[in-house]
């Protein structure tokens, strides 16, 4: 599956970036931002030091959206990175 989640058109569900992998001893993320596309809605978003959760909610049936996590860490200088996930509307 990857980075691909399936994702009905009307579920509300939430998607989460794990960093914790990536971040180095001590490291935390201060500040993250979801990009979401036109045809789906971005509820609600949450960060812990580690990871982004975000909650989406419509989709048209058969149509894929690529949504992005980009994030800013306490390193010295600041780190930044983003990472995308594929949400399937089937």
């Amino acid at each position: 599956m990857g980075n691909h989640f399936p994702k009905t058109p009307v579920s509300e569900l939430d998607y989460r970036w794990d960093w914790s992998e990536w971040l180095a001893d001590g490291e935390v993320i201060t500040d993250h931002t979801i990009t979401t596309p036109t045809g789906l809605t971005l509820l609600l978003d949450t960060a812990t030091s580690t990871t982004v959760t975000a909650w989406f909610s419509g989709g048209i049936l058969g149509k894929d959206y690529s949504v992005s996590c980009f994030i800013q860490t306490n390193n010295t200088p600041t780190r930044k990175e983003s990472r995308t996930i594929v949400l399937r509307c089937g």
